[in-house]
Order: C-alpha cells, then structure tokens, then sequence
C-alpha cells in the first residue's frame, strides 16, 4: 500500500497502517459521486427545491408540502417519476435524461 519506492522500510508499515485505516472508517471514498438531489436542483426553476431523501439514487422535487413528486435514477440512463417513493404500487414515468425527468417531476407536480 506504501505509494513510494524511495520510502525507508523502517516507515513503511506506519504508512500502510494509517492507510489501512482510512480505508475502513470510509475516510476516503473515491469517486465522489454528485448525489442526484444537487443535479436536480441545478434543473429546477425559482420556487421548486430539491430533498435528500434515505436513498442516495433518488429526491424528493417539492414546491410545497402538499406538492411533490420523487425522482429516482435507476441506471445510468434510466430514471423514474412518482408521486410516492413505492415505485411498484404507484404510476410512474420513465424518462432516459435527467432534464425529461425533471420535466416530468414539474408537470406531475403542475397537475396536482
């Protein structure tokens, strides 16, 4: 784990055990991954927030606490639309970009 070939043996191990650390407390995760509620956000006209919610792959689009709708991203190009975060029980609306399913989330939430 010791990044360096000049470094003296007598170290190394003091390296490789704060490394070792840094990687189970997850210190260190790479790549950082832009959560989908701060791309959505970026999409989102004055008046209209988005949430983090309890899963990292979708967000809550709110214009108030009545009107909402959530965004999920489920592959790389595939996100869905709903009024609840049950994606089975309640209708949904598959989009293949980030901006169709914002414009999806707005109309959703126009039509509430």
């Amino acid at each position: 784990m010791s990044f360096s070939c000049t470094t003296p043996d007598h170290i190394k191990p003091y390296f490789d055990k704060i490394w070792q650390e840094l990687l189970e407390t997850e210190y260190i995760r790479h790549p950082k991954e832009i959560r989908i509620g701060s791309k959505v956000a970026n999409y989102l006209p004055d008046g209209f927030k988005a949430y983090k919610t309890d899963d990292d792959s979708q967000c809550k689009v709110a214009r108030s606490k009545e009107k909402y709708c959530y965004i999920k991203r489920w592959r790389d190009n595939e996100y869905y639309t709903s009024f609840s975060t049950n994606w089975a029980l309640h209708p949904s609306e598959k989009t293949s970009s980030l901006t169709e399913a914002v414009r999806a989330a707005l109309r959703m939430i126009a039509e509430m």
